[in-house]
């Protein structure tokens, strides 16, 4: 007799794939909602066909906007419109401005609620809170609490409103009218001028501070680093005979940070502020801080702008008809988000700048009008508001023209080869512009003489050019002569050699035998020059190109790809073939190997370790328990550190690091790392004091630009200029600043009294990797390092070509 057979009844407990299609839609499905709630969150409203009475914008964190036929409020963004009879909030710790079309604004502070209309003049229905006005080319009305406030075209106040009732007005600037049910016909207030009303509507009789200096908001100019005297003004209503004003300032709006914290028994109170940004209070002790007289205060540093030229004993020719002297000028060290309002340049033909010729702009060069010969003297300001930063004097002087300089050529360069070949249509003659001089004649011969010209054309320009075909391939010689009022002068002749040169590809980069780190090759651009098209680029890990690993098209440049390391060969193809070129992957620089660390307590510790092959630079960093205690960029393979006699276990490591140069890109290397125990122990002998002269050593913190920046095309173009800043040390009278190339080699040295250095002249710089560090000596004679800051200027090479010259910056001699 057979057993029934048992049935298995468990299903299969694996992952299906329906199961991960289902994850999938729940996924998508909830990313989607999301997305909707966020737009829904963030979605600012605007008014279709209705035209906004102002903008506003939110000083810190967001306000809400609700239209005036809507029950639903609006997060703002920034520069929203602002319609009339909408109603603007904003929450702890948030703040506003709306600003009207006549130049008027309010700012609210932080828990406030206003309705703004606009019915021939703003007007502020305040609900709640605190707001300030200024008024525009209408003025402004306030109203809360059934008082009306018409402040005066250019007048200024500070309304507060109470949850539980209570109205107050301040008089900031100005005058304005208060409208109040027991006064329909108004009654004048003027500037420093308060009016408080409780909620059964009594006056107000508590003692109040209305502070008329500095305004709300106000952002001040410090020139330099030093601190700057800021002057608190304000009028005492209803006060006491004990009553004394108190000023709170702090770096934080919670007044927690506190700058100054003072008492006053008059009406004024002067205090030096470093530049920043700060939140003040002013308010009666017996009162309380429960005041509505607070705000913010910015102070901008800021330095002069630089005269470059002419320089100071610089004499400029002067020609009846000629071109306009041209001024430059380094820029502001004005803070990077506050620039000057404009510049201003001032001539005089005295040293007390009376008589001036003037002239405003907004770049950091000005074209003056022709002056006559003799002295002068010239100043550049640059303005913010009612204040500015003003230059030196710099003296120089205007000659009579005389004879016309000759004109310096510039391409055809001197001895160099011109292709004539048919696809090329002209041949570029360019000269740098001659000061008096009204037209030029270009001459090009076969003959050193320049008999039997050729080419013999006058021109007005600084250039000329002429079809390919009209020469033939031979040496040529060319000359351009200066005609003016005043006579004519010619250059010596410059030869050129024409040749009809055949289609061949260059190779730009990279070039032979170049190196580059293994990170670094999904960012390697090939490029070459060529007229030859269609081409086709290829790689490979042999000369004869047996293993391809690369056979695409491609046009002016190809982007490389992720390569491991080894040696690699390049080349283009088409109906003919480029050479060859070798370039090197190379991986990590090997880590340094680490000497021992020779323990002195109380002396000099000396770290060393052997060199890495192709380093150029070397980063030491000490560590303890705590925290990393000193961090160095040196080109030694040793660095001395004073211990501080602290017990404990240490740890150093050594990093090496290569540049970028003409025949590498940069590299990064492993790091090195060691550890010993230091235990100081006393001396057998008693120690001598300590000399006065304290040892050398880093003492100086670098400031901007910020180590390892790299500065691009789109940034030195837009602002053509470097500017070192470091720490500013007590007692010290000069620094000197000083810029290293990739190879640490001195490019510049400069001493300046303060601590800062603008560097105009960027043809000292050119393409790859720089340093630079500070020095100082104190009047004591002890001295002061900083340690090596590195940038990268990250510029294309330029091929010179035809010039059109835009006039001579301040003269020819």
């Amino acid at each position: 007799m057979s057993m029934p057979k048992k049935k298995s009844t468990n299903s299969s407990s694996g992952f299906r794939v329906v199961d991960g299609l289902v994850i999938l839609f729940c996924l998508a499905g909830a990313l989607f909602c999301l997305v909707l709630f966020q737009l829904d969150l963030t979605r600012t409203l605007s008014r279709i066909g209705e035209k906004p009475v102002g903008t506003i914008t939110w000083k810190y964190k967001a306000a809400q906007r609700r239209f005036a036929d809507r029950v639903l409020w609006d997060r703002l963004k920034m520069e929203s419109p602002v319609y009339d009879g909408d109603l603007i909030r904003t929450a702890i710790l948030s703040e506003a401005s709306v600003h009207f079309a006549d130049g008027g604004s309010i700012d609210l502070a932080e828990n406030s609620l206003v309705r703004i209309s606009v019915a021939g003049v703003p007007r502020v229905d305040l609900v709640e809170g605190t707001a300030a006005a200024a008024g525009g080319a209408g003025g402004v009305v306030f109203t809360t609490g059934g008082y009306e406030l018409v402040l005066a075209p250019g007048g200024s106040a500070v309304a507060a409103a109470g949850p539980e009732g209570g109205t107050e007005f301040q008089i900031t600037g100005g005058s304005a009218l208060l409208v109040s049910p027991d006064a329909p016909e108004g009654r004048e207030l003027g500037t420093g001028a308060s009016a408080a009303f409780r909620l059964d509507g009594a006056a107000g009789t508590e003692p109040r501070a209305v502070v008329l200096s500095p305004p709300p908001n106000a952002r001040l100019l410090s020139s330099g680093a030093q601190a700057l005297a800021v002057d608190f003004v304000w009028n005492r209503v209803n006060y006491g005979s004990g009553d004394l004003t108190r000023i709170d300032i702090a770096r934080d709006r919670r007044f927690t940070r506190t700058v100054l914290s003072v008492s006053a028994g008059g009406e004024s109170r002067q205090t030096e502020l470093s530049p920043g940004v700060y939140y003040w209070r002013v308010y009666v002790e017996s009162a309380g801080n429960s005041v509505v007289h607070a705000s913010k205060l910015t102070i901008l540093q800021a330095s002069p702008p630089g005269p470059v030229s002419p320089a100071a004993g610089q004499s400029w020719r002067y020609y009846p008809g000629g071109r306009s002297l041209r001024f430059r000028w380094t820029r502001s060290g004005q803070e990077q988000d506050h620039p000057p309002d404009y510049y201003l340049l001032e001539a005089a033909d005295n040293p007390e700048m009376t008589n001036l010729v003037r002239l405003q702009t907004q770049s950091t060069y000005a074209e003056s009008p022709l002056l006559r010969p003799g002295s002068w003297f010239w100043r550049v300001s640059a303005r913010y508001g009612d204040r500015s930063l003003v230059s030196g004097v710099i003296p120089f002087t205007v000659a009579e023209g005389g004879e016309l300089d000759p004109p310096l050529l510039v391409v055809p360069a001197a001895e160099s080869e011109v292709d004539i070949d048919p696809g090329d249509r002209d041949i570029y003659f360019s000269w740098k512009r001659v000061n008096g001089a009204d037209s030029y004649t270009v001459t090009v011969s076969a003959n050193r003489d320049m008999s039997n010209p050729l080419i013999n054309q006058r021109v007005t320009g600084n250039y000329y050019t002429c079809p390919a075909a009209s020469l033939g391939e031979e040496t040529y010689y060319w000359r351009v002569s200066a005609e003016g009022s005043t006579g004519s002068s010619s250059s010596p002749p410059r030869s050129f050699t024409a040749r009809r040169i055949p289609p061949d590809i260059r190779l730009l980069f990279p070039p032979d035998n170049y190196t580059v780190s293994e990170d670094l090759t999904p960012d390697l651009r090939f490029t070459w020059k060529t007229d030859i098209s269609p081409l086709r680029f290829q790689l490979a890990p042999d000369p004869g190109f047996t293993g391809l690993v690369i056979d695409e098209p491609a046009d002016k440049s190809f982007r490389g790809r992720r390569l491991p390391a080894g040696v690699w060969y390049w080349r283009l193809v088409s109906q003919i073939q480029s050479p060859v070129r070798r370039f090197t992957v190379a991986g990590a620089l090997p880590p340094p190997v680490l000497g021992e660390a020779d323990v002195l307590p109380g002396e000099s510790m000396i770290f060393s370790w052997q060199p890495v092959e192709g380093a150029e630079y070397y980063r030491f960093r000490l560590y303890r328990s705590g925290g990393m205690l000193r961090e160095q960029t040196l080109t030694g393979t040793s660095v001395s550190v004073v211990m501080d006699n602290t017990e404990g276990g240490y740890r150093w490591t050594v990093q090496a690091f290569a540049g970028e140069g003409a025949s590498g890109s940069r590299r990064s290397g492993l790091v090195g790392t060691a550890s010993f125990y230091f235990e100081p122990s006393e001396p057998d002998i008693p120690r001598s004091p300590p000399p006065a002269q304290a040892p050398s050593g880093p003492a100086l913190e670098l400031l901007l630009p910020e180590n390892n920046l790299t500065l691009g095309m789109t940034r030195l173009r837009d602002q053509p200029f470097i500017a070192f800043s470091w720490q500013e040390l007590e007692g010290i009278a000069e620094y000197t600043f000083i810029l290293l190339d990739r190879n640490g080699r001195q490019i510049l040295s400069r001493t300046v009294s303060r601590p800062f250095y603008t560097l105009d002249d960027l043809s000292v710089l050119g393409r790859g990797d720089f340093a630079w560090r500070v020095e100082a000596d104190s009047r004591t004679g002890r001295k002061f390092l900083s340690s090596e800051y590195r940038f990268h200027i990250d510029i294309p090479a330029v091929k010179q070509s035809h010039l059109q010259d835009i006039g001579t910056l301040y003269g020819t001699e």
